[in-house]
C-alpha cells in the first residue's frame, strides 16, 4: 500500500441528527467528516494534518459503507462507496503550522444573513465583519457545541465546524454581493464543497479552548464559488484552506 493510509471500512449511522441538516431532504456525509476520519486514523502524534488536491466527486450516504484506500501516487487516498469513487486527496502531516494569511482588507460590522442554510448547520454568530470580498467572525467551539449538542456524537466535529464556518462565510459574501443578473429567484441555492487545493489542519489533540477568529476571502462569485480562508486564535493557525471551490447542488 502506498503511504500510511490503512484500508478500513467505515459507516455513519443513518440515524445521526447531522443528516437532517446536511443536506435537508437528502442527507449526505459532510466532506469535512471524511477528512476528519482520515486524520483520526493517520496523524497519530503529528501536530498538523495536510491535504492537497482534495476532490469530492460523489456523495457518501447515511448508513453507507465506505473505504479509505491507497491511490496510484505516493500519499494519494481515495474514498470509495461500493463501485463509486466519492473523494480523493493527497495526505500528509507536519510538526508545525508555518502558513500565514495575506489578508489586508478593512472589515466593518454587519448582521449575518439568515436562511442560507439550516440554523443547526450554520455555526456563525449573529454579526460578522465584512469588507470587499472578505468576511470574518469570532467562534467559540464550546458555545457552538452547547447550542448544537448533536455535534458531540460526531468524531471530528471540530473539523466539521471550522471548515463549514469558512464555507458559510463565503456563502454570506455571495448573498451580500449584488448579482450581475436581475433575474429574480425565491429559492436559496444549496452549495456543496467540490474541491480544496490545499488544506492544513491542527489536529484535535492540539486544540485549545477559547475564542477563534475565522476569515474568508472570495475570489469568484456565482454558481462556482472560489474562496480561501483561515482560522486562528490570534497567535496560532488552526485551519487554512486555499483554492477552495463550492458549487451549487442540484437534486438529481
Amino acid at each position: 500500500m502506498t503511504g500510511n493510509t490503512r484500508v478500513a471500512e467505515h459507516r455513519f449511522d443513518a440515524g445521526l441528527e447531522v443528516f437532517r441538516y446536511h443536506l435537508p431532504g437528502f442527507g449526505v456525509v459532510p466532506g469535512a467528516l471524511l477528512l476528519a476520519g482520515h486524520v483520526a486514523m493517520n496523524t497519530e502524534s503529528a501536530a498538523v494534518a495536510t491535504f492537497s488536491d482534495v476532490r469530492f466527486t460523489d456523495f457518501v450516504r447515511p448508513g453507507e459503507t465506505f473505504v479509505y484506500g491507497a491511490g496510484s501516487r505516493p500519499g494519494e487516498v481515495t474514498v470509495t462507496a461500493g463501485d463509486r469513487t466519492c473523494a480523493g486527496f493527497t495526505a500528509g502531516h507536519d510538526t508545525t503550522f508555518d502558513e500565514e494569511t495575506d489578508s489586508v482588507a478593512s472589515l466593518a460590522p454587519r448582521p449575518t444573513p439568515a436562511g442560507l442554510r439550516p440554523e443547526e448547520f450554520w455555526f456563525l454568530p449573529e454579526s460578522l465583519l465584512v469588507g470587499e470580498n472578505e468576511a470574518g467572525c469570532s467562534l467559540d467551539l464550546d458555545e457552538i457545541l452547547r447550542a448544537q449538542p448533536y455535534l458531540g456524537h460526531l468524531t471530528g466535529w471540530r473539523t466539521l465546524v471550522l471548515l463549514e464556518c469558512l464555507g458559510n462565510l463565503a456563502l454570506c459574501l455571495q448573498h451580500l454581493t449584488p448579482p450581475k443578473s436581475s433575474t429574480p429567484s425565491d429559492r436559496v441555492p444549496q452549495y456543496v464543497f467540490a474541491r480544496f487545493g490545499r488544506l492544513r489542519l491542527r489536529t484535535g489533540a492540539d486544540f485549545r479552548r477559547g475564542t477563534l477568529t475565522a476569515r474568508t476571502r472570495v475570489r469568484r462569485f456565482g454558481s462556482i464559488l472560489v474562496w480561501e480562508g483561515e482560522i486562528t486564535d490570534g497567535a496560532d493557525m488552526y485551519l487554512t484552506v486555499r483554492d477552495a471551490v463550492s458549487t451549487i447542488w442540484r437534486a438529481r
